[in-house]
């Protein structure tokens, strides 16, 4: 029992400098020296690192006791505020599928905020998941999380080409000025196209012709984009988008949406979408219809 003792005595201190020493590193990015995009990008490497560690390495506590706060805001509704709830639940997922596989397609990050669009696959008896994951870092942290969660459907589009919904080039990178022009315009279209429903004056302006379409239930090209959401809002006039927050990063620009048509449950769905030469040429997003109860009191937004 006493050489147990002082093992463990030995080895504790060294796991917990382990994680004091690489929180550190990402906490040495407050210094006020630090420029806005050396800031930026130590928020998306401690991000990639927490995530890569807890769903790829499936070493949960260790991750999580590292990287997330202790009070960390949870809008997923299937999981409490906090770290330890946090743990409690994907300790137990990852636990009972043991296969679980998670890999990082895409990163866009802007100041505080940094969002993963994720390929998934929990086993072999469930779908593959489009997934999107947005995080909020303070003071080498990670303090908050938001998520949308969408099955891969079974179509014409999915059995042509299982990956419809992740293939594509990843994010070119741009000077600060480009990247700002890009955010711009993806909010004007998405105001404009959503939440004015003007979608072919908007559509005209900022999409191009030959617009690339990763959502399996439209098709390529500026028309058959057009001609769904004008025949949804005719449909339904009543049907509401609402812009909650934009991130741009190079030539991608990311958009949290709130979105309710009649009759059917509230919705959240991120969007990202890649700009070349003053157009949007590109577009991938997920779906999550946002359940009646939830665990936590913070909403999907």
């Amino acid at each position: 029992m006493k050489k147990l003792f002082i093992l463990t005595t030995l080895l504790l201190p060294l796991a917990l400098s382990a994680c004091n020493d690489d929180s550190k590193a990402q906490q040495g990015s407050q210094n006020s020296s630090d420029t806005q995009q050396q800031q930026t990008e130590r928020n998306k490497s401690l991000v990639t690192s927490y995530y890569e560690g807890v769903f790829k390495d499936k070493k949960v506590r260790e991750f999580s006791e590292c990287y997330i706060a202790e009070n960390y805001i949870q809008h997923n509704p299937y999981v409490a505020d906090g770290r330890q709830p946090f743990i409690d639940f994907f300790e137990k997922r990852l636990a009972d599928n043991p296969e679980a596989q998670y890999n990082i397609l895409r990163t866009i990050a802007e100041d505080d905020l940094v969002l993963l669009q994720v390929k998934g696959k929990l086993n072999a008896e469930t779908p593959t998941n489009a997934g999107f994951d947005l995080y909020r870092v303070e003071n080498g942290i990670i303090v908050e999380h938001w998520d949308v969660n969408q099955p891969v459907p079974e179509n014409d589009r999915t059995k042509a080409n299982p990956d419809v919904m992740f293939d594509g080039p990843n994010k070119t990178n741009l000077s600060p000025a480009e990247t700002a022009a890009n955010k711009q315009l993806v909010t004007a279209f998405v105001k404009g196209a959503f939440e004015q429903h003007q979608v072919r004056e908007f559509s005209d302006r900022y999409l191009a012709d030959h617009y690339i379409q990763h959502n399996p239930w439209i098709g390529d090209g500026k028309e058959p984009f057009v001609s769904f959401f004008e025949q949804l809002f005719q449909n339904d006039p009543a049907a509401q988008y609402e812009v909650k927050r934009v991130i741009a990063e190079g030539d991608l620009v990311a958009v949290h949406l709130r979105s309710k048509q009649s009759n059917k449950p509230e919705n959240a769905g991120f969007d990202i979408f890649r700009v070349e030469n003053g157009k949007i040429v590109e577009h991938w997003d997920a779906n999550q219809s946002v359940p009646e109860n939830s665990t936590n009191s913070n909403t999907m937004f």
